[in-house]
């Protein structure tokens, strides 16, 4: 078994123009993966490089990791492909967003994360990827109308503030005055 690069040789394999920072956020990003590395240093900006931009919320997944990843997807009973497409939306590891919004969905939550417990880990009431890149892969591979539906169905779970006002903006297809509003006053409180 092989262990990813740590901070230190991420940076050498990134090469120069990368912060301390922003090595050491790529190696845990992506478990020290040398090719996720490589294909992150090829899709980053200057400013991103440096810390003075903000990075990519999906860090890019290499031609052949991803095609591994799609097929395990692909795999997925709905139920399971839902529960995961739930957690990609997710800005943090909550579990209890995705069980609420299962449910509201009519779904049975225990039953959708058992089917995508090679997909997902959850443990004392968070969810994670089983693999960080799994999560961009699991983003990447869902249709614009499941993204949007996976921001709605969060929105709708979660009790009102600032995640819920975004993952609102996030399903958000017009204008929407009232939300508009209350992205301001997030924007104010922050």
């Amino acid at each position: 078994e092989l262990d990813g690069l740590s901070a230190g040789p991420a940076r050498e394999l990134l090469g120069s123009g990368f912060s301390t920072e922003v090595a050491a956020r790529l190696a845990a990003e992506t478990t020290g993966n040398p090719l996720a590395l490589v294909e992150c240093r090829r899709v980053m900006g200057q400013a991103q490089r440096t810390g003075a931009a903000p990075l990519h919320p999906t860090l890019p997944v290499p031609e052949r990791l991803r095609a591994v990843f799609v097929d395990e997807l692909a795999a997925l009973a709905p139920g399971a492909w839902r529960a995961a497409t739930l957690c990609a939306a997710l800005a943090d590891a909550d579990l209890a967003p995705v069980l609420a919004a299962l449910g509201d969905e009519g779904l049975d939550a225990e039953e959708c994360l058992a089917g995508a417990d090679d997909v997902l880990v959850v443990d004392a009431g968070s969810v994670l990827f089983r693999h960080p890149l799994l999560r961009a892969t699991t983003w990447q591979r869902a249709s614009r109308s499941e993204r949007l539906s996976a921001h709605a169905g969060l929105a709708a779970a979660l009790p009102d503030g600032a995640a819920r006002t975004w993952h609102r903006a996030e399903a958000a297809t017009s204008h929407d005055g009232p939300l508009a509003a209350d992205l301001a006053l997030v924007a104010e409180s922050d």
